[in-house]
């Protein structure tokens, strides 16, 4: 959401009740010591809860590496395989391009 749609900007030391809270971080623009505080509290936490269990079936697939920060050996494995086949795709389509692109007299 732009900050021009945001109705309600609160301003460091303004007075404002407000302050010292996760939503005023993120929905109303403030950006003092207390909310920025209350917003890297609310990530911590956030981050906490979604950290998986061992034994969560959840492990080894990319999407755990990306959503969770899951770092363990089977998601950071299927990860690095996923990314080298997308490294591997995005040159099969660059190479297929600059071969279409020879002879018509457009640079690659």
């Amino acid at each position: 959401m732009p900050w021009s749609a945001i109705k309600s900007r609160i301003q460091p030391g303004d007075g404002d009740p407000r302050h010292g809270s996760p939503s005023s971080y993120k929905n109303h623009g403030c950006r003092c010591e207390q909310c920025r505080a209350a917003w890297a509290e609310h990530c911590l936490r956030r981050r906490i809860e979604r950290t998986l269990q061992p034994n969560d079936p959840r492990h080894g697939k990319e999407t755990t590496y990306l959503n969770y920060a899951c770092r363990c050996d089977p998601c950071t494995a299927d990860h690095a395989r996923r990314d080298v086949a997308r490294r591997e795709a995005a040159d099969r389509q660059r190479q297929a391009y600059e071969f279409a692109a020879q002879g018509t007299g457009v640079t690659a």
